[in-house]
């Protein structure tokens, strides 16, 4: 299994990227509806999500669970 970096935006639209250790798209999505066991069912099929982040100063609960 390869391993990932997932960048995530949450937010009214939640959106992620999964992306391999390469720089290589693994997996763009957004959505209004996105939940995070929905997310990370997706992302988990395509990887071990070895690095995740966001763009916030202070980490959002969302981000990190």
């Amino acid at each position: 299994m390869q391993p990932l970096i997932v960048g995530i935006d949450p937010g009214t639209t939640t959106a992620y990227a999964a992306l391999s250790f390469s720089g290589e798209i693994v997996k763009i999505e957004s959505s209004k509806a996105l939940g995070m066991s929905a997310m990370i069912k997706t992302v988990s099929e395509r990887g071990q999500p070895i690095i995740v982040g966001c763009d916030k100063r202070v980490v959002p609960g969302f981000v990190r669970r």
